[in-house]
């Protein structure tokens, strides 16, 4: 029996304990962002936190995935408060990352139908250090319940209170416990690194009650004989999970079709992982949907894959239906002028968001058996393809006999 059980405090016996029915499912983006729990994101000012966890945001309430490439693994209300900035400039960056994400149009202004997004967000202060703010805001999520709830800066919702003061700002920490706890949400706090650290400013405590600490930064790049300025996300603390390395995307912002989109950067060990036939289809097709009607070098260049994989893939996506080599483009002969020449377009016959989540999964079975060959097909984001056979097929055996790539 429960010992205590005055709306503040619950005992539970072993007995109450083996009753509970556990999720299974403990994450909302895997290894990142815990299902119910307390993640503090942090990092320099202009490293793109508060970009990506808007992202994030858009993507619970809409059904997608992280960044339109990691996937979510459970969908919801969000409730963003975020004291940055104006809510004009909120306003142009949260509806870029609709923009971005080729949802089915609704009326108007070609957004999707916008009073099915479960999303919200507040420009305006709320001083927790006063009781009456702290029921106003229970109450604002009591009607919302989110799935999950970002505070933006944290600095923001102290009322004054000094963040190196572990004592100072416990009301803080107890209130956020009171809401993950009542409404079994998950909370993002967005902070701020001491400079040239990667440790969160302020009190120790702030390290050690968050179930999840993810540090941003970025680093100057060069892709395809071009600087960028890329996003490094790394996992400094995981109650729950492995630290280390996230992810790293480049950010693109298209000034003509006003949206915000990212593009990951694969690591080495996403790279041996091209070879499974499976991928390379995948990231073929993501390619030819993602730049549009292209040549079969632009998308060995533009996904880093050997001609000769590209090949093969495209002709094993024209033969399932999802690509034609019947475009023609424009392209410069070297001496002023131009000429069309043939080019791959992909036939719509899946989304873009459906092929990414593909590629995604495809990638992570890939890495646990690169032998497994998947069928192409567009994949819910949330599960695993299936595996067609442990045999690589014939066109792959001649693929890595060939001398052009030894």
């Amino acid at each position: 029996m429960r010992l205590v059980n005055d709306g503040a405090h619950i005992i539970y016996s072993l007995k109450d304990l083996l009753a509970l029915q556990d999720p299974g499912n403990h994450w909302l983006v895997q290894n990142m962002i815990p299902r119910r729990g307390r993640t503090i994101v942090f990092g320099a000012g202009g490293v793109f936190k508060s970009s990506v966890i808007f992202d994030l945001g858009i993507a619970i309430s809409c059904k997608g995935m992280l960044l339109r490439h990691y996937p979510v693994l459970e969908h919801g209300p969000v409730l963003i408060i975020s004291t940055e900035g104006d809510i004009y400039a909120n306003r142009s960056r949260i509806l870029s990352f609709l923009r971005g994400r080729e949802l089915p149009s609704g009326e108007g202004q070609g957004f999707p139908n916008l009073e099915t997004i479960p999303f919200y967000f507040c420009q305006d202060v709320w001083e927790l250090r006063d009781p009456r703010q702290q029921k106003n805001l229970m109450d604002v999520i009591e009607s919302i319940r989110p799935r999950l709830l970002v505070l933006d800066p944290l600095i923001d919702f102290l009322g004054g209170a000094n963040e190196n003061d572990a004592s100072d700002t416990a009301f803080f920490r107890l209130f956020c416990n009171k809401i993950i706890n009542t409404y079994e949400t998950s909370l993002i706090v967005i902070h701020h690194a001491p400079k040239g650290r990667e440790d969160i400013r302020g009190s120790t405590a702030w390290w050690g009650w968050a179930d999840a600490a993810i540090h941003f930064s970025n680093r100057e790049i060069v892709v395809d004989g071009k600087p960028h300025k890329s996003i490094m996300v790394k996992a400094k603390k995981m109650r729950n999970g492995p630290t280390g390395k996230l992810f790293e995307v480049i950010p693109e912002i298209d000034p003509v079709l006003l949206t915000t989109t990212f593009a990951p950067i694969p690591d080495d060990a996403q790279r041996k992982q091209y070879e499974s036939p499976g991928v390379a289809r995948a990231a073929t097709y993501h390619a030819v949907m993602r730049i549009g009607p292209c040549t079969q070098d632009e998308i060995s260049k533009h996904i880093k894959l050997h001609p000769r994989r590209v090949k093969i893939a495209l002709q094993e996506l024209k033969e399932a239906g999802y690509v034609l080599d019947d475009a023609q483009i424009a392209r410069s002969t070297g001496d002023g002028r131009r000429r069309k020449i043939s080019a791959w377009r992909a036939t719509g016959k899946t989304s873009h968001v459906d092929i990414a989540a593909g590629l995604m999964n495809t990638i992570r079975q890939a890495g646990d058996d690169p032998s497994i060959t998947i069928d192409f097909a567009p994949y819910d984001p949330c599960s695993l393809p299936v595996p067609m056979s442990t045999t690589p097929p014939s066109s792959s055996k001649t693929e890595e006999s060939s001398p052009a790539e030894s």
